[in-house]
């Protein structure tokens, strides 16, 4: 029984982990804020990309995707949740000025926690 878990669980592990480093959404987040900003942020989204790709890694390994796929209530909440967050990202992004390359680093207490987080939220 524990063999079975185990190789189950490494499978997973492994192909989270192929996953994880094939370019894609993250990727681009994380050039982007490391060409437009600098280094700092960059590296800083990318601790976002990786915190956002462990929790999926968990969560996927505590079995809640099985209870999530077997709750139609939870499952409908969560696209529902889904639905209003890419639609709120539309309207941020449509609310957003225009991007004037060569312009000012973000400054402030928040200056790490952007990259960060839209990293974090990439996933």
């Amino acid at each position: 029984m524990t063999h079975h878990f185990l190789v189950g669980w490494l499978t997973v592990a492994l192909l989270s982990g192929a996953a994880i480093v094939s370019p894609g959404p993250n990727y681009a987040v994380t050039l982007k804020y490391g060409l437009l900003h600098s280094r700092r942020a960059g590296i800083w989204s990318a601790v976002g990309v990786a915190g956002g790709n462990l929790v999926h890694v968990v969560l996927s390994l505590l079995g809640l995707a099985v209870i999530v796929s077997q709750s139609v209530l939870l499952l409908s909440m969560l696209k529902w949740v889904g639905a209003a967050y890419l639609v709120y990202l539309g309207l941020k992004s449509l609310k957003a000025g225009k991007y004037e390359a060569g312009g000012t680093e973000q400054t402030g207490p928040g200056k790490r926690a952007r990259p960060r987080c839209s990293g974090a939220v990439s996933w």
